[in-house]
């Protein structure tokens, strides 16, 4: 996923999912997740309470039950290989049943990266729990599959928790090289933002529009 078209037309494909469609169509006034000081103190120091507003913005259907661990999972060694995973990553879902998960939460990193790692490892979830299958052109394992959870957290409006993140990175005196908050640069990241922006404004003019007539 190397350019802005890439990017625009895997949104797109994300949004042909009927739960994607309906959170749009329904749900557009309230699409993107703004979060709070609060937000991000919870994710520092209560990431169980912070997951549970994530759960609720993204409507998942219970009974969803997510479980943070501060202790490293186990990693398959294929998986590793496929997606370049390494210690530094801030987090990592496991799916334990369909409504069972357990999220690995990083706490050597603040509440910005860990508020990112949430939003990512939420997308995870939503993308289980919904049983969507992202069928395209490439295989979809390993980076690319990461690369459309991104994607994903940007659909369901938890873009700005990315880039939070990544703006505090960079305005950071430790930057940490091995730290990857996602799988898509942050120009991606930013771009991806920028089109659901559009894309929601559009919906509101619409709106508007419609209820003139």
């Amino acid at each position: 996923m190397r350019t802005k078209q890439s990017i625009q037309n895997n949104l797109n494909y994300i949004f042909t999912f009927p739960s994607f469609k309906k959170r749009l169509e329904h749900h557009y006034e309230k699409f993107f997740f703004q979060p709070t000081e609060k937000f991000y103190e919870l994710c520092e120091n209560n990431p169980n309470e912070a997951i549970q507003e994530l759960i609720k913005h993204c409507e998942l259907a219970l009974p969803i039950s997510i479980e943070i661990t501060h202790e490293y999972l186990q990693i398959p060694e294929e998986y590793r290989q496929a997606i370049g995973f390494d210690l530094g990553l801030p987090g990592q879902m496991y799916s334990i049943t369909k409504y069972q998960f357990r999220v690995f939460l990083n706490n050597s990193y603040g509440k910005y990266i860990k508020a990112a790692a949430l939003a990512h490892e939420i997308a995870h979830v939503y993308i289980r729990n919904n049983e969507i299958n992202y069928v395209t052109q490439r295989n979809c394992k390993g980076k690319f599959s990461e690369q459309m959870t991104d994607l994903t957290t940007v659909a369901l409006g938890l873009g700005k928790l990315m880039l939070e993140a990544y703006d505090f990175i960079h305005e950071s005196l430790f930057w940490d090289n091995n730290l990857k908050i996602g799988y898509l640069t942050p120009k991606h990241i930013c771009y991806a933002q920028s089109l659901m922006i559009n894309k929601l404004e559009s919906l509101n003019v619409s709106s508007r529009q419609s209820n003139r007539l």
